[in-house]
């Protein structure tokens, strides 16, 4: 299984995340690559700022496990998003009503419940 739940994550644009190659040892060098394309990254951090949509996809890194050219890998899967404001908001409430020019006054200590709901884009499936 390429992917789990613990390395596929959902980010909005603007946002920023970090992944951490699991390479130990002395000398040990790191690549890292986006849809297998070769980044210019030779840490065992691989920190994205400022997102942009087409930064969404597979980032892998490799580096040599031992002395015999045996690679090893980690793998993640990122979908960045646009975020969409949302298209329709309502609010209601419930408890006592003491409205007054359709603004509801509730007393001090008085329970009352708020329901906000919205709609908006959901996240882009990876």
């Amino acid at each position: 299984e390429l992917f789990n739940t613990t390395n596929v994550f959902h980010r909005f644009t603007e946002e920023s995340i970090s992944f951490t190659c699991n390479a130990t040892g002395t000398g040990v060098q790191v690549q890292w690559y986006h849809n297998a394309d070769l980044l210019n990254v030779s840490t065992s951090v691989l920190t994205l700022t400022n997102l942009r949509a087409n930064q969404s996809g597979v980032y892998q890194c490799f580096w040599e496990q031992s002395a015999d050219g045996n690679f090893s890998s980690d793998t993640w899967a990122l979908a960045v998003q646009i975020p969409v404001p949302p298209s329709n908001i309502s609010i209601t409430s419930s408890g006592p009503n003491y409205g007054v020019n359709s603004t509801t006054i509730v007393p001090p200590g008085t329970d009352v419940t708020l329901t906000l709901v919205f709609i908006a884009d959901t996240l882009p499936n990876v």
